[in-house]
């Protein structure tokens, strides 16, 4: 049943992108050079971390650059803007805890709307900065992008099924409409991907770092906390920095933390004796709205920074970007 459902799934996404090629539906242009960020699979694949490694090779060109977003499980309406140049003007329930992630690392436009293309067209018309990255557009065909970029990740290659059969929200030979295909060096590449597009791509691990910002250590025993598509990357992660996990607490991708959760995490670590609990970057810009409970508790409260390094092809990579359009 689930192969059938698969195959009705793909003629489906088929039939939508051979109406955007044949220019059967109108394909929206921006002003800015648009670089679009996607991949081909549900769940994390390292999307947003890659976005301000190019985030901020661009600005280190003395270019201006924003950031369009969907605003997955933000909690808005229209088109928000989560921050310029200056300050940020939401919150993390607000604009989605990636967006809102990006808004504290970064000094850019970054904006949100349920119409990425609509996102895009605010940053153009407001900010008029050189590049726009659309986050997780590349089945966002209503869009034009000049240079397209995916990130392929392991379970895309060893199972290359279209939903519900596999992860896939594309057929995988899809892929072939990418300028620029990403992996991590942890996995074969199929023989049948075209070898100029590659650029591989490595985590580099910046350290565990406190809820305002500062250098943290490993404190003996601690919990993992997490709420990704891919947890077990980021439990992989913590041991390979020498964390002694003592217990693993994960949610689904972009759980929205209530109160209940955080004295369930709470009540764990004082059973148990612990001091610290681990999350991850993307997760602790929600964990802060209770970050009065875990003070309360004298439990520290840490996240693991990651790091985005391109490792192979960089200069292609970074050529591609910069080029003339």
């Amino acid at each position: 049943m689930k192969s059938l459902i698969s195959k009705i799934y793909e003629a489906i996404v088929n039939r939508k992108n051979e109406k955007y090629d044949s220019g059967a539906c109108e394909i929206h242009h921006t002003l800015a050079k648009l670089i679009s960020i996607g991949n081909i699979s549900v769940g994390g694949t390292g999307k947003t971390p890659l976005t301000e490694t190019l985030a901020r090779f661009i600005l280190d060109s003395s270019k201006s650059v924003a950031i369009a977003a969907r605003g997955y499980k933000g909690n808005f309406k229209g088109t928000l803007l989560v921050r310029d140049e200056k300050k940020i003007y939401s919150t993390a329930r607000e604009a989605g805890d990636e967006m809102f992630m990006l808004a504290r690392n970064l000094e850019i436009p970054i904006a949100v709307n349920s119409s990425k293309y609509l996102a895009a067209k605010y940053l153009d018309d407001t900010f008029f900065p050189d590049f726009i990255i659309l986050d997780d557009g590349f089945q966002h065909r209503q869009l034009h992008r000049d240079l397209d970029i995916i990130i392929l990740d392991r379970k895309s290659v060893e199972q290359p099924y279209t939903f519900p059969k596999g992860l896939l929200r594309e057929p995988f030979e899809n892929i072939k409409r990418a300028d620029i295909i990403c992996h991590y060096a942890d996995f074969e590449i199929p023989k049948a991907i075209n070898r100029d597009k590659l650029v591989a791509l490595k985590t580099n691990y910046l350290g565990l770092f406190t809820s305002d910002n500062n250098p943290a250590n490993i404190a003996g025993a601690s919990i993992l906390v997490s709420a990704l598509g891919a947890n077990q990357r980021f439990h992989n992660s913590c041991s390979e920095i020498g964390v002694n996990i003592k217990q693993i607490i994960e949610y689904r991708d972009h759980h929205n933390y209530k109160k209940s959760d955080v004295n369930k995490i709470i009540s764990f670590a004082l059973e148990s004796g612990i001091k610290q609990v681990i999350t991850t970057e993307k997760d602790i810009v929600k964990l802060l709205n209770y970050i009065d409970l875990f003070v309360d508790n004298s439990i520290e409260l840490v996240y693991l920074k990651i790091q985005t390094e391109i490792v192979s092809n960089q200069d292609f990579l970074y050529k591609q970007i910069l080029g003339e359009r």
